[in-house]
């Protein structure tokens, strides 16, 4: 193939999708003369031949900088080993693989055309990116073999920039991973980037299906890993299976496209799933974790796309208002009012109307979140002497009749209980004893801000299944119901622990409508965001009491309907 005596070195570029190389010009030369840039030879071939672990990817098209004779670009790609693309001259040439669509790139192998042998040099891009520079001694029937971090792109590119020959090409062949079965509405990424990686431990372990590989990054954090998922698609939620020891806080963000969608935190476990709404639309998502207990390493990653069967307040089961009903400051009372207005969880006493509140209860529909304030001895609050049998005495009623065990789902033993003074082993005891008794029954805890901000939370709160937080910024609190929900959440150790959304007391001002419904819609969306709520219990009822007045009188009825009207989008779907 040598053409006089000239000897160069050969530097083969391999780009896909060049800014320079990607519209063919002129015609393929049929005589034997080198011809400049061809037009593009169409294909109708199909993906196959596969290697073991790979689909080979067939080019719709190809096109090349020139041509000797009949030894076109497309031989190029013909699966034939007895042709070769020819370009006619010497380095710097090119030749141009269309896929037709944006496609996963995880492998390319060049079957080398050379003679005589000699140092080469080759570069690879996709859509126009560097991926590869391989630089080496080459010789004619010699395959490159180039494993790449799957790399979402079109266009394919090869450009030889030095060869003691002619360029050209005998085969050229490119490959995705064969992925694996993905679940209804997960999105395929296509490719992928990483901050680091550990020796043995690439990338695409993160997203081959296979929860017993891992992409390991060799380090602590931060360390990200980007998904490109080749076009912009709407987002639904993240999924994460950490490869973590010890077990941990793993705390994370999320971009779309560059923009920061998600900010999240939770107790990791090795192999063990955690899950994360999205809620937006993207092309590249970047998850970076902020800390971690360990190196930072997946087991597998996924991405959802909306699923319309699924109710976006799947995870949202109740809905009720603090403390009391809606319209009364007696405990259960005004219930049938109540779940009218899109309630379906109230909070009774267990007091002597414990039964005839649950039995109100059950008859609307509802459940039942049930007050224990009658065990305690006030200043200081501590449990009574004699708790254990006022418990007996309320366990025995409530599941004298089976239809009302199954109304009650929680339990409360004090409202605010560490401000008021409550030590954490009464709240074990008293939660111990409600377990072995009613086994699958939460206990809840609504914690005031000042010890949510003063407590060791992690030690303090794990006695609780369901926690909320109440953030009076009318008592002078410097907090905010985000900061506080979140100060929780940093203190979860357990996974199965659950949040209440508490939309606080409306400030005693004029509201327009408007203001309103930005006031709710900010807590519904991020209650709609974390799936770690469990409900959504707006705290007014204050304001029909005149020592409160937080909310003008002429307001709260404003105020109800947009309340109820969210209360019916999670209790009536």
């Amino acid at each position: 193939m040598q053409r006089g005596t000239r000897t160069a070195y050969l530097a083969v570029v391999v780009v896909v999708g060049s800014s320079q190389a990607c519209s063919p010009e002129g015609l393929v030369g049929d005589d034997d003369t080198a011809s400049g840039p061809g037009v593009m030879e169409a294909f109708a071939a199909q993906d196959g031949d596969n290697l073991p672990g790979y689909v080979k990817l067939a080019p719709k098209s190809v096109w090349a900088s020139g041509t000797y004779g009949p030894h076109t670009a497309g031989r190029a790609v013909d699966g034939d080993q007895g042709t070769s693309w020819i370009s006619g001259g010497y380095a710097t040439q090119w030749i141009i693989a269309d896929l037709g669509t944006v496609k996963s790139i995880a492998r390319i192998r060049l079957l080398v055309s050379q003679s005589p042998g000699g140092q080469t040099q080759h570069e690879i891009a996709v859509d126009g990116a560097l991926v590869e520079t391989i630089a080496r001694h080459t010789d004619a029937g010699q395959w490159i073999d180039v494993s790449l971090s799957p790399v979402a792109g079109r266009y394919i590119q090869i450009t030889t920039s030095s060869s003691p020959s002619w360029v050209a090409w005998t085969e050229i062949e490119i490959y995705r991973h064969a992925f694996p079965g993905r679940k209804p509405f997960e999105v395929q990424p296509l490719g992928l980037r990483v901050s680091s990686t550990y020796a043995g431990y690439p990338a695409w372990n993160a997203v081959d299906g296979n929860p017993n590989s891992l992409w390991n990054a060799g380090g602590f954090p931060p360390q990200w890993i980007e998904l490109d998922l080749g076009q912009s698609s709407p987002l639904d939620r993240l999924r994460l299976l950490p490869s973590q020891s010890p077990s941990g806080w793993l705390a994370f963000e999320v971009d779309v496209d560059g923009v920061l969608a998600r900010t999240d935190g939770r107790w990791a476990k090795d192999n063990e799933w955690l899950e994360a709404k999205l809620m937006t639309e993207g092309r590249r998502l970047r998850v970076r974790t902020t800390a971690s207990a360990s190196w930072v390493a997946l087991r597998e990653i996924e991405i959802y796309r909306p699923d319309p069967t699924i109710d976006p307040y799947h995870h949202l089961e109740y809905f009720g208002w603090w403390d009391v009903s809606l319209y009364s400051q007696d405990p259960g009372a005004d219930i049938e009012a109540t779940v009218q207005l899109g309630a379906n969880l109230m909070h009774v006493f267990a007091d002597a109307n414990l039964v005839t509140q649950l039995k109100m209860a059950r008859a609307s529909g509802a459940k039942a979140m049930v007050f224990l304030i009658d065990l305690w001895d006030t200043n200081p609050l501590r449990l009574k002497s004699n708790w254990r049998e006022l418990w007996t005495e309320i366990n025995n009623r409530i599941t004298k009749d089976p239809t009302l065990g199954d109304t009650v789902v929680a339990f409360n033993p004090h409202d605010e209980p560490y401000y008021h003074g409550a030590t954490r082993s009464d709240l074990e005891a008293l939660a111990g004893q409600i377990r072995a008794d009613l086994a699958g029954k939460a206990i809840a805890g609504m914690l005031a801000y000042p010890t949510v901000d003063a407590l060791d939370l992690v030690t303090m709160i794990g006695v609780f299944d369901w926690l909320s937080c109440h953030c009076y910024q009318q008592l002078g609190w410097p907090c905010s119901q985000d900061a506080c929900d979140a100060a929780l959440i940093s203190a979860f150790t357990r996974n199965d622990q659950r949040l209440i959304a508490v939309p606080g007391a409306f400030a005693a001002e004029p509201y327009t409508e408007q203001d309103v419904v930005e006031i709710v819609a900010a807590y519904e969306r991020r209650a709609l965001m974390d799936d770690r709520y469990i409900a959504v219990m707006p705290f007014t009822w204050t304001a029909v009491d005149p020592a409160f007045g937080w909310i003008p009188s002429h307001q709260l009825p404003l105020v109800e309907e947009h309340l109820s009207q969210w209360a019916r989008r999670i209790t009536h779907p």
